[in-house]
C-alpha cells in the first residue's frame, strides 16, 4: 500500500473521484472486481469500518479491463467538513484482495453557500 496525493473536495458538492489502477505500469483488470473507498476521522483497526464517514463499495468501471472505476460523491457524503484519512483497496475476480493507496481527505466549507 502506498501514500497518494490528498483529497481534497468541497462541502454539500458532487464530487468525481477518477482511479487508474495498475501493476507495474500494466493495467489491473476490474471485471468483475469491487473496489472499497473509506473515509474516517483516524486510522484505526476496525474491521468493518463502523467509524467511517463514508464507505463506497464500487462494483461497476467504466473502463474495466484497462483498470479504470470512479468513486463517486455525493453532497450528503461531503456534509460534514474536516480533515481525515481515506483508503482505497480491491477484491478482484479472482479473490485477490489488496490495499492499494491512502492518503489524507479534507473536506472543507464553500465560501459560497447561499446558491
Amino acid at each position: 500500500m502506498k501514500q497518494s496525493p490528498d483529497i481534497i473536495t468541497i462541502r454539500k458538492t458532487d464530487e468525481s473521484i477518477p482511479i487508474a489502477l495498475t501493476q507495474d505500469g500494466i493495467p489491473i483488470d476490474l471485471t468483475g472486481a469491487t473496489l472499497y473507498f473509506t473515509v474516517k476521522k483516524t486510522m484505526d483497526d476496525s474491521a468493518t469500518d463502523t467509524t467511517a464517514l463514508i464507505k463506497k463499495d464500487i462494483t461497476a468501471h467504466y473502463d474495466a479491463i484497462n483498470g479504470r472505476s470512479e468513486i463517486i460523491l455525493t453532497k450528503t457524503d461531503l456534509s460534514v467538513p474536516g480533515d481525515y484519512v481515506y483508503g482505497i483497496a480491491y477484491k478482484l475476480s479472482s479473490g485477490e484482495v489488496a490495499k492499494v493507496f491512502f492518503g489524507k481527505f479534507k473536506i472543507v466549507n464553500d465560501p459560497t453557500l447561499r446558491a
